[in-house]
């Protein structure tokens, strides 16, 4: 890949540097070698940080810049700006006339490569293209899904309130930007392993989607939902306005929110962003009718995003004044990928990827041990769990040993309260669509009206009750399967057709 994209960027800057404008073609010509070299160098940018071109699912959530650290943004400038040094200095050899042929001959010729990095940049765009596309269900298949989907009640046969006696109780979910169960070690995350070991905690359990936009709203409705940050059309959550962003995801209120369930059973209910309250995640995160959105303003902060350290600060000073019972969600970035720990750092610090989830842990855990003294702890659920899951770049996967490539894999879900069992639960390979479910089966919320996709982790039949719902991850146009608890692709053309008519139908 960096061959290639590095020859062709060098290629495209000398070939630049041979064009005289004295005309509007020649200029035009200017022009499009500029844009495909600033592409070309954004791929290879891409390449030396994630070790791949640029996917779709980045560019569909390219509206989240800040979230991806500085690394990011300055590599294709410095890319650009050496490979234009590059080409002054072959453009001032004496044979200068034979290796402009050379490299204009081999530049053409290596535009025709399947997989080149402008290839590769244009078929991203496309996905996301067609991704962005309403998917055109008529009134009957509108209905047929409604219909199939649209039961009474959460849960039939759960063993929850054996375990854990959450009625009314309050419910404070934490979901850690982008966190496999793979990281999480004794050494790297000592915090979150004991709160592991004290408290209930599932095993092969996995993402139902990704990336953030898709997957905090996903679980908090147990839906799919396909729209992502970005799209070339501009109908991407990160370029619409508030009142766009309402009549998408709640025009016609075919999902059930786990806000509008707690709600009508006398919770109050809060979510709190990293980011401002007028970006576009929390305004996605408002359709879903939360009693307040907190954001970066209320911790007094006008740019940027909340590290771990202020968010957890922040969460802390807001539960002193929530009206109970509530439930209050947050999510926490420090671990995104591309940014490296503010603050605390893991042994030598020179992996970003140790360093930021080692810090995480180190606030989680100051969090936890300050929350413990209050009051409110004893009446308070805390459940621990991700948006989705690590996104598997070549460097993370050399820093866990892994080989999985895909954007799906094993997740955390620890629940805690001290008067809680601890224990070991088998998820049986069904994914995060059932943690809207699970809350309000612990909450004691059985007798619902709901269109949700899973079904709560507490069925004592959920083994024998999977479907291609809750046991298949839909990542954008790419559809994953753990039923057998290992991720594997799903090749089924009906369950594939069916989970993609799914994701449009819950953004009505």
């Amino acid at each position: 890949m960096l061959v290639i994209s590095t020859f062709q960027i060098i290629a495209l800057i000398f070939t630049m540097l041979h064009i005289k404008i004295t005309s509007i073609l020649r200029g035009f010509a200017f022009i499009l070698l500029l844009i495909l070299a600033i592409i070309i160098s954004i791929q290879i940018g891409s390449v030396i940080s994630i070790g791949e071109y640029i996917p779709p699912l980045a560019l569909a959530n390219i509206s989240e810049m800040n979230s991806i650290g500085w690394k990011v943004k300055v590599v294709p400038f410095a890319v650009l700006i050496i490979s234009a040094i590059i080409s002054i200095v072959l453009n001032k050899i004496k044979a200068k006339k034979k290796i402009r042929k050379i490299i204009i001959i081999s530049l053409l010729m290596s535009l025709a490569i399947p997989i080149s990095p402008i290839t590769s940049f244009f078929a991203s765009l496309h996905t996301n293209y067609i991704e962005s596309k309403d998917y055109n269900m008529s009134p009957y298949e509108m209905d047929s899904i409604k219909l199939k989907y649209k039961k009474n009640e959460v849960t039939k046969n759960s063993y929850s309130h054996a375990l854990i006696n959450g009625d009314r109780k309050n419910i404070l979910v934490i979901f850690v930007e982008g966190m496999s169960s793979l990281v999480i070690s004794k050494d790297l995350t000592p915090n979150i392993y004991k709160l592991r070991e004290n408290g209930i905690s599932f095993s092969n359990y996995y993402n139902h989607t990704a990336a953030t936009f898709r997957g905090l709203r996903g679980q908090l409705t147990s839906s799919y939902q396909m729209t992502g940050g970005y799209y070339k059309d501009k109908t991407g959550i990160g370029q619409s306005n508030k009142r766009d962003i309402d009549t998408k995801f709640n025009k016609y209120d075919y999902i059930t929110k786990l806000t509008t369930s707690l709600e009508d059973n006398g919770y109050y209910t809060y979510f709190q962003a990293s980011n401002s309250i007028h970006a576009p995640l929390s305004l996605m995160l408002d359709t879903l009718n939360f009693n307040r959105i907190y954001g970066r303003e209320d911790y007094k902060k006008n740019t940027g995003e909340l590290t771990d350290k202020e968010s957890f600060d922040l969460l802390l000073n807001n539960l002193k004044d929530a009206k109970e019972p509530f439930f209050y969600g947050i999510y926490t970035v420090g671990t995104h990928l591309g940014l490296d720990s503010p603050d605390i750092k893991y042994r030598d610090g020179k992996n970003e990827y140790l360093n930021h989830f080692h810090q995480m842990d180190y606030w989680l855990g100051d969090f936890i041990a300050k929350f413990n003294k209050t009051e409110i702890s004893k009446n308070t659920i805390i459940i621990l769990t991700t948006d989705h899951a690590s996104y598997p770049t070549e460097d993370y996967r050399n820093t866990f040993n892994t080989t999985n490539k895909e954007f799906v894999d094993k997740i955390p879900l620890i629940i805690l309260n001290h008067e809680i069992k601890a224990g070991d639960i088998n998820a049986h390979g069904l994914n995060s669509l059932s943690l809207t479910p699970t809350i309000l089966d612990i909450v004691g919320v059985n007798k619902l009206n709901n269109m949700f996709l899973g079904d709560s982790l507490f069925e004592e039949n959920k083994n024998k009750n999977k479907n291609k719902n809750n046991c298949t991850s839909a990542i954008g146009d790419k559809y994953i399967k753990t039923c057998n608890e290992k991720v594997e692709i799903e090749a089924n053309k009906e369950t594939i057709e069916s989970i993609k008519q799914l994701q449009y139908f819950g953004e009505r």
